[in-house]
């Protein structure tokens, strides 16, 4: 997983891209930990986030076939 993340006035809206080692996978599953708010990856298994995450925030991603893993969102300026 490679995700990019820029500013927002509340937290973070966070990009991403998740892969394999043959590429993109399309159709993955992007969660909040705990809540109901995601996403799901595209063509290109790119994603946004929909909501702005904060410090601690912890995404889970999930694709058939694929343990999910998770991504804890760390603070930019440490």
């Amino acid at each position: 997983m490679y995700g990019q993340s820029s500013s927002s006035q509340k937290g973070r809206t966070i990009k991403g891209t998740v892969s394999n080692l043959k590429g993109p996978l399309e159709g993955g599953n992007v969660i909040l930990k705990g809540e109901p708010e995601g996403t799901v990856t595209n063509a290109k298994g790119e994603f946004t986030f929909p909501v702005a995450l904060e410090t601690g925030d912890v995404l889970v991603i999930s694709f058939l076939g694929y343990e999910s893993i998770r991504i804890s969102i760390e603070s930019m300026y440490q």
